[in-house]
């Protein structure tokens, strides 16, 4: 995770998210493994009290909850998340455009 991570996650949520502690709220992280705890302890104590994080990646490994066998399909239904975080993943992708959809 790159210092402006940090500074953009922090800005979304204090931009385009409104607390509302009684909801819960689903977190969704696309590309989530991380070998740096420290990092990733910081990352989490961004999001909102009453959230719930799952971590979704292509390969078993720290902070991935669900691994995936196709990189373009997930098996969500539609408004499963409130939010959707993809930190650095798109430049990994071949075909971005489809993960983005």
């Amino acid at each position: 995770m790159h210092d402006s991570s940090f500074f953009n996650l922090k800005h979304f949520f204090k931009e385009y998210y409104s607390d509302k502690s009684n909801e819960k709220v689903i977190i969704l992280d696309i590309g989530s493994q991380t070998s740096d705890i420290d990092k990733l302890k910081r990352w989490k104590e961004i999001f909102p009290k009453n959230s719930t994080y799952l971590g979704v990646d292509l390969v078993e490994a720290n902070n991935v909850d669900l691994v995936l066998e196709d990189p373009y399909v997930y098996p969500f239904n539609d408004n499963y998340a409130d939010i959707i975080i993809a930190n650095s993943i798109f430049e990994h992708s071949e075909f971005f455009w489809v993960l983005f959809l």
